[in-house]
């Protein structure tokens, strides 16, 4: 049973049985004494007795009681009686209600003595007494501990959910520690029991409603909702400085645009702009991390409480189709596209509706009343998940969402509460431009309100945005003085270029060249020095380097024509064609080690690797990236969960392989370049098959032990979804379907009995719009879906079976959030 239902009933319990002492001894009073103040006593008893009772609420999960331990079951047994024992006093209390007329007072005492005997009142206190042992026989020192074990569980969540809880949850473990505290301290002495039985109570529900919040939180998140964010370059030290007015930091400065006096103003909208490749969404990361923009919102707040929030757009996929050539016949392949929430109207507002409830947690309850109700409800919890996806997927579709966000709007706002969000890449949203202006146009009829926007240029965005000169910017306006400041600060750094004997006369000449050249392209320039470094490398003087700018294309299409035809060596031209069809089509980015598999046979055998093995191939094929695709593809390395992925497991599964930037995927999509690039490889090449085939031999080439398991079943999940997607559906893919689930189930197991905790996401699970998997929400011990398994038998005296508390806390000291 879930360690705080178990205290919350075991509190209630205590707290009835304390009630009815006060009802015993108030009636002995009436009989033994005839005393008749004690009367209204007793009315006041019979109320809280009755309240008492109604909180007994004994959670019994239809298909799962045999499968509680024999703790659990007492206590159960244990909160039945009571409840058997409060109806046989309430019966007798409504029999003993004064009636109108005649001697009132008489025939109640009458009554009372008729139907209260001493012998049986005797007889109740000594059961009570016998109930109030077995109860508190159950919080041994071994019961406590696991109840501390959960509010560990509940702060590492808050954690990993980002919520603002952390102070609260220290503050409830203290309030446990004092009870249990004074739970081993009091023994026989029972002049306490009252008061620690409604602490017991009162912290053990408000434990749960922390784990509410976090169900329910975790509902609206949707799965790797902050990727396309991480996969955002930082800005590069000393850049964009002119976006805050610093008359140091740029070629010419914002004048009537200032960018600082929109934070400041009640203007609710400010669009940034540029060429592709010109770093907007780079901008909008640091405006939404930067400190002075949160102090420059401060003056527009007016002494109100700012929420910031962001969305990050991530360009479709699904529009494209991939030819196979076959012997007999061509397929098309589609594909369902990565993140399909990240780059839809729901997406943005779950996103939104997320941030702002992990910073204020108290309006869930108030939001969504009947997710709240069936979360909090201990009965029938196995029967009640399909009711609550049921009832999330109602309020999580686009008009529930809508609603969701104004009334979180117009609460807060009550509250002295304002926001502003940062929405990036308005042209990567899949659908039609117009919707997703419409949207913005409906968050800003939202109350306290202030949005940023970015896109490329699009006609369409222009007619809506362009307008107002004093609320826009174009990057290549501006970061001219960025791009140099780049240029020169990786040269300082090159040993090569530091060797040059004109570096001083010729430098200058050759950095404003590659500036006007530009055009304000940033992505253009990163490519070119790249080149250049390579041109040092072979003892390029800065006179030939100035030879080499001049050849380069001066679009970003042309140079990648260029670095894909005649860069990349024709030897390598197989290996990079895999590389791209395989990230084009990927469900999501996958492993930087499932690259080395790709080709490679596969293994007859399990042979696990050791870790020295996966340092030399994790640097191979590294190397081969670079060899293969010149920088087109890159490893991004993505901060573990500190949940699901055990660091040491980090260097299997959290490098991941992305394009460099969203127009490289932009130009691959173009039919002419995939015709091209199919060239390259064999006719029949199928990157859903190659994707299994790869993953397969990443899970069966893993190391043995557990903390490097990892999200071993993520790659199970995405494995069968490529299988699905597979064309040939050849006999050796489908012999290698089995075979995964085998050894994911073995990895699960072995996990589940050293550590107490699964990988992750279930082995055949996709998430649905309601959240994350079963598996994932019973590895969390989330009360509200599941019975959680113990984590100790009775017996145990040693420490608890379970997650390893130390590391998760130094995984959350070390992976929390830089953001504000």
């Amino acid at each position: 049973m879930e360690p705080l239902i178990a205290l919350s009933l075991a509190g209630n319990i205590l707290q009835f049985i304390h009630t009815t002492r006060q009802l015993i001894s108030t009636t002995r009073d009436i009989v033994d004494k005839g005393r008749k103040k004690e009367h209204l006593e007793l009315e006041l008893i019979a109320r809280d007795l009755q309240e008492r009772a109604d909180r007994i609420t004994v959670p019994v999960p239809a298909s799962s009681a045999t499968g509680e331990d024999g703790n659990d079951q007492s206590l159960l047994h244990l909160g039945t009686q009571c409840k058997s024992i409060a109806t046989e006093l309430l019966a007798v209390l409504e029999k003993l209600k004064l009636r109108k007329g005649g001697n009132r007072w008489d025939s109640f005492l009458q009554v009372l003595k008729t139907e209260w005997k001493s012998s049986e009142i005797d007889a109740l206190r000594q059961r009570l007494e016998r109930i109030a042992e077995a109860v508190n026989a159950r919080f041994t020192e071994s019961q406590q501990r696991k109840v501390l074990v959960r509010l560990d569980e509940l702060h590492v969540e808050n954690l990993r959910l980002e919520m603002s809880r952390a102070s609260d949850i220290v503050d409830l473990k203290t309030k446990f520690d004092r009870l249990f505290d004074g739970i081993n301290k009091r023994g026989k002495n029972d002049s306490d029991g009252g008061r620690l039985a409604q602490i017991m109570y009162e912290a053990s529900s408000t434990g749960l409603q922390y784990c509410a919040e976090q169900v329910i939180l975790e509902t609206i998140r949707f799965d790797r909702l902050e990727d396309r964010y991480a996969n955002i370059s930082a800005a590069h030290r000393s850049t964009l400085k002119w976006l805050f007015g610093d008359p140091e930091g740029g070629q010419r400065q914002l004048s009537s645009a200032t960018f600082v006096q929109w934070l400041e103003s009640d203007d609710d909208l400010y669009w940034v702009s540029g060429r592709p490749g010109s770093g907007k969404s780079t901008l909008m990361k640091f405006l939404y991390t930067e400190p002075r923009t949160q102090a420059y919102l401060k003056t527009w707040a007016n002494g109100d409480q700012v929420i910031s929030a962001e969305y990050f757009f991530c360009k479709p996929t699904n529009r494209r189709n991939i030819i196979l050539r076959h012997a007999n016949c061509n397929v098309m392949l589609g594909n369902a596209g990565k993140n399909v929430l990240q780059k839809s109207q729901e997406g943005l507002l779950r996103s939104i509706v997320y941030q702002i409830l992990r910073k204020r947690p108290d309006l869930i309850q108030t939001l969504f009343p009947e997710l709240w109700r069936l979360c909090n409800s201990p009965k029938d919890w196995e029967s009640r998940e399909p009711v609550l996806r049921a009832k999330a997927a109602l309020l999580l579709d686009l008009s529930g969402l809508l609603g969701t966000l104004s009334r979180t709007c117009q609460l807060l706002t009550h509250s002295k509460t304002r926001f502003c969000f940062f929405l990036d890449g308005l042209d990567e949203y899949e659908g039609n431009s117009g919707d997703v202006i419409k949207l913005i146009g409906e968050l800003r009829n939202l109350p306290s309100v202030k949005i940023c926007v970015s896109s490329r240029p699009w006609n369409e965005f222009e007619e809506a945005y362009g307008k107002r000169s004093t609320a826009k910017l174009y990057m290549q306006d501006f970061n001219g003085q960025d791009i140099s400041g780049y240029i020169y600060d990786v040269f300082s750094n090159d040993e090569y270029y530091q060797e040059l004997e004109d570096k001083d006369t010729q430098g200058r000449a050759l950095v404003e060249e590659i500036v006007d050249a530009a055009k304000g392209v940033f992505l253009w320039v990163v490519l070119v020095v790249r080149s250049f470094q390579e041109g040092l490398r072979n003892g390029d003087s800065i006179q030939l380097l100035k030879e080499r700018l001049r050849t380069l294309p001066r679009d970003l299409n042309g140079y990648f024509e260029r670095i894909l035809f005649h860069d990349v060596d024709d030897f390598y031209r197989r290996e990079a064609a895999r590389m791209f069809f395989v990230t084009l089509e990927a469900k999501e980015n996958l492993p930087l080690l499932a690259y080395w598999y790709l080709g490679e046979a596969i293994p007859a055998e399990r042979r696990p690797m050791t870790m020295q093995q996966t340092n030399k191939r994790v640097k191979d094929i590294k190397r081969r990236l670079i060899a293969s695709c010149k920088g087109l593809l890159e490893p991004h390395y993505q901060s573990p969960d500190i949940l699901e992925d055990p660091l040491p497991s980090a260097i299997l599964f959290n490098e991941k392989v992305d394009f460099l930037h969203r127009t490289v995927r932009d130009y691959l999509e173009l039919p002419g370049t995939e015709i091209l690039i199919r060239r390259w490889i064999p006719r029949d090449f199928d990157p859903h098959e190659a994707i299994c085939k790869a993953l397969f031999c990443q899970v069966k080439t893993s190391p043995c032990e557990p903390e490097y398991f990892g999200p071993i079943s993520r790659l199970q999940s995405i494995f069968l979804y490529h299988t699905s997607k597979s064309p040939k559906r050849s006999a050796e893919l489908e012999n290698l379907e089995p075979q995964m689930r085998g050894m994911v189930d073995s990895y699960e197991r072995r996990k589940k009995e050293t550590t107490g905790q699964t990988s992750g996401l279930d082995a055949d699970s996709q998430l649905t719009t309601a959240g994350r998997s079963r598996d994932a929400q019973t590895t969390l011990a989330i009360p509200s879906f599941v019975p959680k398994p113990e984590d100790t038998s009775p017996s145990d005296t040693g420490p608890p079976k379970g997650r390893s508390l130390s590391l998760f806390k130094r995984l959350a000291s070390k992976l929390g959030r830089k953001k504000g």
